[in-house]
């Protein structure tokens, strides 16, 4: 169904309860689940300094929980007779990406955050009274972490993409193409290196170093401005609109 309005407020907040009501028991199973390992892992470390015990944990749980959610976002789409139902819901192919991005993204670290908060009180009153140590309250607003969530926040944006575009096992398959995208840009690596030094393995020379020098020629600055900006500014907006276009094929 076609909607002049590529994005009505009302219809987002429905989708958004929708989503919120049909995941929250799962979520929940999976987080008890998570915090009673992590809570475990704690109390066999509890007699030991761990300054990062917080910061670790949390960071793992915010990549590898957020990545497996958000790579199981568009599960129905592939699963039928689901996907009738969700592809004929009365809401633009915008607004269902929106809706799914607001979940899996800002929802989610924020969700986690607050919940992983509330667990560092539990561990540190446990640790405090049972063993008289305990690690810090865990603190989400430490420039480290602004820049972690910023990572996630960005990097979600592709595994958000590997669930509508793989029609099942979306992380695995996702995980085996940047694995062997790596392994091509190695192949490829190696072959340039092997043309451009040439000289060097042909001479007979037992080895060689590459100096500074060598490298005069590239500006550094300019370098890092690009990666930086291909990262935090173009990352994220390629595999929402990548998204967009897939479900929109997914729908006709």
């Amino acid at each position: 169904m076609q909607h002049k309005n590529v994005c009505d407020f009302s219809r987002l907040y429905h989708l958004l309860r929708n989503e919120v009501l049909t995941s929250y028991r799962s979520l929940l199973t999976a987080a008890g689940g998570i915090f009673g390992v992590i809570f475990f892992i704690f109390l066999l470390t509890s007699r030991s300094e761990y300054e990062n015990f917080h910061t670790v944990w949390y960071v793992m749980l915010l990549f590898i929980g957020g990545y497996l959610f958000s790579s199981r976002a568009f599960r129905e789409v592939h699963t039928a007779p689901r996907n009738y139902l969700y592809l004929t819901l009365p809401a633009s192919q915008f607004e269902k990406l929106l809706s799914k991005l607001l979940i899996t993204s800002v929802g989610y670290a924020l969700v986690t955050m607050i919940v992983y908060f509330l667990f560092s009180v539990l561990v540190s009153i446990t640790g405090q009274l049972f063993f008289g140590v305990a690690p810090a309250l865990f603190n989400p607003f430490t420039a480290r972490m602004v820049v972690t969530l910023g990572v996630y926040l960005v990097t979600q944006s592709l595994f958000l993409f590997a669930s509508i575009y793989f029609r099942s096992r979306a992380i695995f398959k996702l995980l085996s193409a940047l694995f062997g995208l790596a392994l091509v840009l190695g192949l490829v690596t190696t072959g340039l290196m092997r043309v451009i030094f040439n000289a060097y393995f042909t001479s007979g020379c037992e080895s060689f170093a590459l100096q500074a020098s060598d490298f005069a020629w590239v500006d550094y600055s300019i370098v890092g401005w690009f990666v930086k900006i291909a990262f935090w500014v173009l990352f994220a907006p390629y595999f929402w609109i990548l998204s967009y276009l897939r479900l929109k094929e997914t729908e006709v």
